[in-house]
């Protein structure tokens, strides 16, 4: 598993389509008839958007908010999905609970012991505080471009 944080936005980028996010960000631009730096800004706070979902999402996987909460805990390290949380844990453990986590995530098990090692590895070291920071990066970039657009002309004509 030699991936590394850095690549988590360009593994999202792949997994979620543009038309997801990015897209209707667009043409709400091309509507407007925004010149190319609000096009940019748009398609920006689409990209903004839907990276902080992921890793929120991701997280919500691994730490459900409510017992009721719609997914199954765990089904990322199930499946042996490598997530951000993942990445910042193979950077941060040391090399036995790494390999252990790696192991988990391999074996594709819903063995729920398994499953509670993975994710207490995950909070044992802090990736799961620094994805939830990680998050908030994105949502104050969200912010900052949300700003900028409300200070750019469009020229809407019906």
């Amino acid at each position: 598993m030699a991936h590394d944080s850095l690549e988590y936005p360009q593994s999202v980028w792949h997994r979620s389509t543009s038309y997801t996010y990015r897209m209707p960000f667009k043409i709400d631009a091309s509507i407007a008839n925004a010149d190319e730096r609000a096009f940019a800004a748009y398609s920006r706070l689409g990209e903004e958007i839907r990276l902080a979902f992921h890793v929120i999402d991701d997280q919500i996987n691994v730490v459900p908010l409510t017992e009721e909460w719609s997914k199954t805990t765990a089904e990322d390290i199930a499946a042996g999905t490598v997530t951000l949380q993942v990445l910042l844990i193979l950077q941060r453990a040391d090399r036995n609970r790494a390999a252990e986590l790696v192991r988990i995530l391999r074996a594709s098990t819903t063995d729920q012991r398994e499953l509670r090692n993975a994710v207490g590895i995950m909070r044992e070291r802090g990736a799961l505080i620094e994805a939830r920071a990680i998050v908030g990066q994105h949502l104050d970039a969200c912010l900052r471009i949300i700003s900028n657009i409300s200070n750019m002309n469009f020229r809407y004509r019906p």
